[in-house]
């Protein structure tokens, strides 16, 4: 018989969720396993968010409620680096204020580290819902044949998001969430995680997460402004490959700069800082020499201004 009594922290930022968040508090509530920690961290409402959660801490000790210090930037990020800070589970489960889990959600994976300890992570699969309708998302269906590495991640054969996944403590006590990301934060954050040596994850083939799609929700505000979308894309993926880029091989490293040339050229400079455009160029420079350093610039240059170029960034990226 395997031990399943270990203490899952949740970790929920809110802001601003007066109207769903108690439906996501009633479905931890109803969780089939129950040991767990649940830590709700404030960025600032102001609207009865405060008041919804305080019906919950004053009925069930499990449920833990914070504001974000005024010394953190304000963010989903620094409240999910804050509520790590207040957990004292043995494995972390990061979730958000307007999503749902299934009854069996912690029970799931709780089974699979109690049978395999030696995994650092466990990733299940997410369906969409808007009301009664419910939208499968076919990312997920890769997951059972590729290994869920940080190869597999960056090559997009494997795909899971922040509440997919459980993990150990010990393995991601390390990793923190950028805190001056303002999105694109769970692809920055999964790269550093998984360039960390040696790590095991283990893949379950069930849906037990429902993320809500609503008008104030991320994805429908990144849909709103591709252009800002695509920038802070270009962000969280460029610092990530300036932390690991020294860890990973060769291979590893020539992928993310092929992803990050067309993401670079498709923003067609706006708003792409000029230090973090500089740094790149230089690592392009180290990596795949002067010419094919000096093809990305003018083709850089030829989008901003005629929006041409491809054939200078297909040279540079061969």
């Amino acid at each position: 018989m395997y031990d399943t009594s270990f203490l899952v922290s949740i970790l929920i930022p809110t802001y601003n969720r007066a109207t769903i968040i108690g439906e996501t508090l009633d479905s931890i509530q109803q969780q089939q396993y129950p040991h767990w920690e649940c830590i709700i961290v404030d960025d600032g409402s102001t609207d009865a968010t405060e008041k919804v959660v305080h019906s919950y801490t004053s009925n069930d000790h499990r449920f833990q409620y914070y504001h974000r210090p005024k010394n953190l930037p304000k963010g989903g990020n620094a409240a999910r680096n804050y509520a790590f800070s207040k957990s004292r589970g043995e494995y972390i489960q990061w979730f958000d204020s307007d999503d749902l889990m299934t009854p069996d959600f912690l029970q799931k994976k709780v089974e699979v580290f109690a049978k395999s300890p030696e995994l650092d992570f466990v990733v299940s699969r997410t369906m969409n819902f808007k009301g009664s309708e419910k939208m499968s998302i076919s990312h997920y269906d890769d997951n059972l044949q590729f290994p869920l590495s940080l190869s597999g991640f960056l090559k997009k054969q494997v795909y899971f998001m922040t509440p997919d996944v459980l993990f150990k403590r010990e393995s991601v006590a390390c990793i923190k969430f950028d805190e001056h990301l303002r999105s694109a934060q769970e692809t920055n954050f999964f790269i550093r995680f998984l360039a960390q040596d040696t790590l095991q994850g283990s893949y379950i083939n069930e849906t037990l997460t429902l993320r809500r799609i609503h008008p104030a929700s991320i994805q429908q505000g990144v849909k709103k402004n591709h252009k800002q979308a695509t920038l802070e894309k270009l962000l969280s993926y460029v610092q990530a490959f300036f932390s690991i880029q020294k860890k990973v091989d060769q291979g590893l490293r020539e992928i993310m700069i092929h992803d990050l040339i067309m993401l670079f050229y498709h923003l067609k400079f706006p708003g792409v800082p000029l230090g973090v455009f500089l740094k790149f160029l230089l690592v392009l420079t180290q990596t795949k020499g002067v010419l094919k350093a000096t093809a990305f610039l003018f083709a850089m240059v030829l989008v901003s201004i005629f929006n041409k170029g491809y054939n200078l960034v297909n040279y540079a990226r061969s």
